[in-house]
This record gives structure tokens, sequence and C-alpha cells, in this order.
């Protein structure tokens, strides 16, 4: 079939169905996300629009698409709003003296300088651990490593991390 045709065919479901779909997606999400959520459900639809309009009851078919966008949905909000309040949330603040904040800033910058002696990757392996505060299980699913991959690989890492920081100043403390 050529375009014209599909165009036509999903017009024909989108007009029998968008109702109906609307009015499931209201019931189960805020008004102001439910028109994403049908969205996301047509564009699902419309590339596999063979698949629904063989399915037995094309309305049945969208409501599971529809269902597992509001989980999706959901999830990624609840996502959200733990970002949001990791955000808000600071540390206490402390009083630190010239003194200490002399040693603090010189501490850093050797910390800056060790990690920058790590191979690219290694430098990775430590920013998704220490900065963006990662588990090994995220660890292995963002950089696509086995588990016992990541684990050894970051133990070697902080490791040379730990003797490049050390060496900085003139040998182990």
């Amino acid at each position: 079939m050529d375009r014209h045709d599909n165009t036509e065919r999903f017009e024909g479901l989108y007009e029998a169905t968008y109702q109906d779909v609307l009015a499931y997606c209201r019931r189960r999400v805020p008004i102001d996300d439910a028109d994403d959520v049908v969205s996301a459900t047509y564009v699902v639809a419309w590339r596999r629009l063979d698949d629904v309009l063989s399915a037995d009851t094309p309305i049945a078919w969208l409501y599971g698409v529809a269902y597992r966008t509001i989980g999706n949905h959901r999830r990624g909000s609840g996502r959200l709003a733990s970002l949001r309040t990791k955000l808000r949330w600071s540390p206490p603040q402390r009083v630190v003296s010239p003194e200490d904040e002399v040693e603090i800033s010189e501490n850093v910058s050797r910390a800056l300088g060790a990690l920058e002696s790590l191979t690219p990757k290694d430098q990775e392996l430590i920013r998704l651990a220490v900065f963006e505060d990662l588990s090994r299980a995220e660890i292995v699913v963002l950089v696509g490593l086995s588990p016992a991959a990541v684990a050894t690989r970051l133990y070697r890492a902080r490791t040379q991390l730990r003797r490049a920081f050390d060496t900085d100043e003139g040998g182990p403390k």
C-alpha cells in the first residue's frame, strides 16, 4: 500500500477511536497530561498500523498501548519529581575558615588532576559513580558492561585515582 492509503486508513481509525482513547486517558492521568498520552498512543498506532487494524478489536489494542504509555508517563513523572526534590536539597552549610578553604581548594585541584590522569573510560566510570551517584547496577545498564566488569573496572579506577592523588603531594598519606 502507498502512503496515501495508509493515511486514509489511519485517519479512519483515528476518527473512530479518538474520543474513546481520550476518555480512557483522562480517567487515568491528569487532564493536562492526557493529550500527551493520547498523542504517544497514536504515534505507536501509526508505526504499527497494520497490527492495530488487523487486531480483533482495534480499540482494545489502542487501550493496551495507552495503558503502557500511561505507565511510562507515571514512571517518568516519578523520576522527575525525585530529581526536583534532589535538586532542591542542599547540604547543610558549614562555616569554613580561610585556611580550611585553601586546603579544600588545593585538595579539589589535586583530585581533579588525579582524575585526569586516568583513561577516559575510567574517568567516566568514576564520574558516574561519584558525581552522578549511580549504583553499580545503574552503571552496568548505562555502559553496557557486565556487572563483574563494572565492579573490576571501578575498583581499578579508584585504586589508580587514589595512587595518583597520593603521589601528587609526594607520597601516600
